[in-house]
């Protein structure tokens, strides 16, 4: 995750840079191990961008 598009996959929100309306909404957006027991934080970031889509889906669809 991250803003720049030539050092990461998604933004902070889980959106593909280089694919409009496309999203990733679990830990694959991770580029390592959380340790253990990672499903909380799993859960809070996908949270996180269900909240963002929700917010910015009339933006997206267009």
């Amino acid at each position: 995750m991250g803003d720049d598009p030539e050092t990461s996959v998604t933004n902070e929100c889980g959106a593909v840079h280089e694919v409009s309306g496309l999203g990733i909404m679990d830990g694959a957006t991770f580029p390592t191990s959380l340790g253990m027991n990672p499903t909380t934080t799993i859960m809070a970031v996908a949270a996180r961008s269900v909240l963002h889509l929700i917010e910015t889906r009339a933006k997206i669809a267009s």
